[in-house]
């Protein structure tokens, strides 16, 4: 009596788990089905999802394309540029600190942050949560009359004395940057490639030829020709081997 009383609970608890996870993998193909189904309606090439009950992770998936001329698929590790997007994620975290009693959304900025300017010292953070602070968001050197590479506003930003900046060895110009000094710090970064993209179809005048063989001593006119009519990733990696392209 008592081996059929286990047996019988055994049983119970067999059948109320796979339930569970039959529940659980219905649901999960209820979730890919809504993403996808959104994904086409708002013309989204690729996302990453995660979605997270009671501190644990219980489903993370990639949907789509992270790169569409390669192919290349999303995974849960794809990088995704936000933007904005952090905005919001800050605010929800500086409120979890205000409803644990530990910020003020009235205290002063300066409590916070250490040396801060004069003008600022009546801003609150009610004020940078809700952009009214008044403070001037592009940075020192920045010039809307103008166009100005980034490079360029790093620069401005050095030679006002905030901080150090970091960028491409071919940005630092010597005669004109020689009141910078200039350290070598690829050894703290990883090799990025820079590619040159144009719509396949498109009429290259000759300027655009000469500014990618320009850029790219290897890559002429006729193998510029050749990467516009391959049709797949591969062809056009094919037609890159055996090419030793610039490093600046």
């Amino acid at each position: 009596m008592k081996h059929k009383l286990l047996f019988s609970v055994f049983l119970s608890l067999f059948f109320f788990q796979l339930s569970f996870v039959l529940d659980v993998s219905a649901q999960s193909k209820k979730v890919d089905a809504y993403i996808k189904s959104e994904m086409r309606r708002q013309n989204i090439p690729g996302l990453s999802l995660a979605v997270v009950k009671e501190g644990k992770v219980i489903k993370a998936k990639g949907y789509g394309l992270a790169n569409v001329e390669t192919n290349v698929p999303v995974t849960t590790e794809t990088v995704f540029k936000i933007g904005s997007v952090s905005k919001p994620i800050i605010a929800e975290g500086i409120m979890l600190l205000v409803e644990e009693g530990k910020i003020s959304l009235d205290d002063k900025i300066n409590k916070y942050l250490e040396g801060t300017p004069e003008s600022w010292k009546d801003n609150t953070v009610r004020h940078f949560l809700t952009h009214s602070s008044g403070i001037i968001r592009e940075a020192p050197g920045f010039d809307p009359t103008k166009i100005q590479s980034d490079a360029d506003v790093i620069k401005t930003y050095v030679r006002l004395g905030l901080g150090v900046g970091i960028i491409a060895r071919m940005a630092y110009e010597p005669r004109i940057d020689g009141d910078l000094r200039m350290l070598d710090a690829s050894h703290l970064f990883e090799h990025s490639t820079t590619k040159i993209g144009f719509r396949r179809g498109a009429f290259m005048r000759s300027y655009m030829y000469d500014f990618i063989e320009l850029f790219s001593p290897p890559m002429n006119r006729d193998i510029v020709d050749a990467v516009a009519e391959a049709r797949t990733g591969e062809q056009r990696e094919a037609l890159f081997e055996g090419l030793e392209l610039p490093m600046y």
